[in-house]
Formats: structure tokens, C-alpha cells, sequence
């Protein structure tokens, strides 16, 4: 997914996994599924995307000095979603059973996607020459940061 949010508009690839997300989910809570396995995997698959891809598109827009306070917004902004989520969720569990679970990542898609429209119509997308390649980094410390050529590090 991050090599082809390098070529083609972030936004865009975003608002597809969305949609993915929303047919997905809604498909899971409806009733019986045909391919219930695949399509958990489908769900878990595109969901562990969305954080990586969010972020990217977060720091497509600033400046490398503003790089941790973007960081530091979408990580508080994960945290308040990591503590109301599961009490959303539980309340549509009790409400509607075991399918709450997709009904909440559907209703959770579907306000991620409105404000992904609200970006495609009210800002321009990021030019390819603006946007830096995909480089994949092995999962490590923060040491790894000081291997990443582009970040200047002070010596002083």
C-alpha cells in the first residue's frame, strides 16, 4: 500500500480502503457470510494499513520541523480513538449483538471517509515531485532514525 500511495494521490488510495473497510464490515454485520474467514482477514488486513498511510499523508503536508508535533496529534488522536472505540463498540455489542463489532468499524469508516472527501474537494494533492519515495525501514530501535540519511542529527 505504500508504494502504490507513491504513485498514485495518497487521498485517493486512502478513500478506497475506506470503502473496502465500509463493504467489508457491513458485509460481516448483515448475517451469515459466505467467506467469513477471508473477509476478517480482508478487514484486519486493510484496517492495519490506515494508521501508516494517515500518517504519511499528515506529513505529505508539513514541514520537516513541524514532523513531531504532526506526529504528537495523530498519536493523541489514536489514543482518544484507542479509549472511546471499545466503549462505542461495547454499547453496540449490547445493543445489537456480536455483529456491533463490524457495525462500529463501518460507522468509524464512514466519518474517516467524509473527512477524506472534505481534503480530495477543499485542498490539491501532493505533485510526485513533492512527495519523497517509499523506503522500507526493518522494524528497530529509534537508533534507526540516525541510519535515515535525510534527518540531520546536531553533533553538538
Amino acid at each position: 500500500m505504500g508504494k502504490l500511495s507513491d504513485r498514485i494521490d495518497r487521498r485517493k488510495v486512502l478513500f478506497v480502503l475506506h470503502l473496502v473497510l465500509i463493504a467489508v464490515a457491513s458485509a460481516l454485520s448483515v448475517g451469515q457470510v459466505l467467506f467469513l474467514s477471508q473477509l476478517v482477514l480482508l478487514l484486519g488486513a486493510a484496517a492495519f494499513t490506515l494508521y501508516p498511510l494517515s500518517l504519511t499523508q499528515v506529513l505529505d503536508n508539513l514541514e520537516p520541523s513541524q514532523f513531531a508535533a504532526g506526529t504528537a496529534s495523530l498519536l493523541l488522536l489514536y489514543g482518544v480513538g484507542s479509549v472511546t472505540g471499545p466503549l462505542v463498540t461495547a454499547g453496540l455489542v449490547a445493543y445489537v449483538g456480536g455483529r456491533g463489532v463490524f457495525v462500529s468499524t463501518g460507522i468509524g469508516c464512514l466519518v474517516a471517509l467524509a473527512c477524506g472527501v472534505s481534503s480530495l474537494i477543499r485542498r490539491r494533492p501532493i505533485t510526485g515531485a513533492a512527495k519523497e519515495p517509499f523506503v522500507s525501514v526493518p522494524r528497530t530501535t529509534s537508533v534507526a532514525y540516525e541510519m535515515d540519511p535525510r534527518i540531520e542529527i546536531d553533533q553538538s
